[in-house]
């Protein structure tokens, strides 16, 4: 993850995360803190998305706790799964069994963590 040189390196810093597909950096400042995680996810499996629960549910309260201003939270990055909100109605053969289920449950797994997709249904971009 690259960060801009302009930006104090006091104001921010990686925190250690148990798989090298993901970098978590943290940013503070007068509005709070920001949790950024750039996330691979390896669609051969569900390592990752489990990895990061976990990671959640263990460091809940340094993740949604800040002395100053709010806490946030963003995934970002390569998920490698295609959710069937992105599809038009027309387009049944685009989405398998396999992919659909993988995709719910990354999908399920930010949602627990109260996110939620940022991409409009039908959104070509997505």
């Amino acid at each position: 993850m690259l960060i801009r040189a302009d930006i104090s390196s006091d104001s921010w810093n990686q925190l250690e995360f148990p798989s090298s597909n993901i970098t978590v950096m943290q940013v503070n400042g007068p509005w709070g803190k920001i949790m950024i995680f750039n996330i691979y996810n390896n669609s051969a499996n569900e390592e990752t998305i489990r990895l990061l629960t976990e990671f959640h549910h263990r460091n809940r309260a340094s993740l949604e706790q800040t002395t100053v201003g709010e806490a946030h939270i963003i995934w970002l990055r390569d998920f490698n799964r295609h959710h069937p909100l992105w599809d038009r109605p027309e387009d049944t053969k685009v989405i398998h069994k396999r992919s659909h289920r993988s995709c719910r449950e990354a999908y399920q797994g930010g949602s627990r963590h109260g996110a939620g997709a940022n991409a409009p249904k039908q959104d070509p971009n997505a």
